[in-house]
């Protein structure tokens, strides 16, 4: 748990500015403490030359297209499939996808055999459905496999 209080002022920025040092261990710990003071004033700034630093654009453009090229493998449970398309979005934190595109890639990735489930459990076709009911849907019918 974390017992801080906001300082009257102190902008969101500030705060993130402030508290995102205590998020980090090991090597990212060492790279923020050899960042000269002062030269970064933004949560934006940080923000920037952390994703720079941790995800460089061969890693980023990798990552994405693991997350748009997504596929169900043969064997692979719907459960198995959501679980690792999660992961898929944890590691590249600035794909830029909104939930609505998401929900497209995971379910166009999908084997046409549980695509088929999926879209009779939605009650015709899952396209239908806005964001979150496609999600709510998937995860309950990945929870009860």
């Amino acid at each position: 748990a974390c017992d801080y209080t906001d300082p009257p002022g102190v902008s969101e920025s500030d705060k993130r500015l402030r508290l995102f040092k205590h998020s980090l261990t090991g090597r990212a710990k060492d790279w923020l403490d050899t960042i000269p003071t002062r030269t970064i004033e933004t949560w934006r700034q940080l923000e920037r030359k952390f994703l720079d630093r941790y995800f460089p654009i061969h890693k980023f453009l990798e990552r994405r297209a693991e997350i748009s090229n997504f596929e169900q493998a043969n064997g692979e449970t719907l459960n198995d499939a959501w679980e690792r398309f999660k992961v898929c979005l944890k590691r590249c934190p600035n794909h830029g996808f909104d939930g609505h595109n998401q929900m497209q890639m995971f379910t166009q990735g999908l084997r046409a055999q549980t695509r088929m489930i999926l879209d009779a459990s939605a009650g015709g076709s899952l396209k239908n459905r806005d964001e979150a009911e496609a999600r709510e849907l998937v995860e309950s019918m990945a929870q009860n496999e």
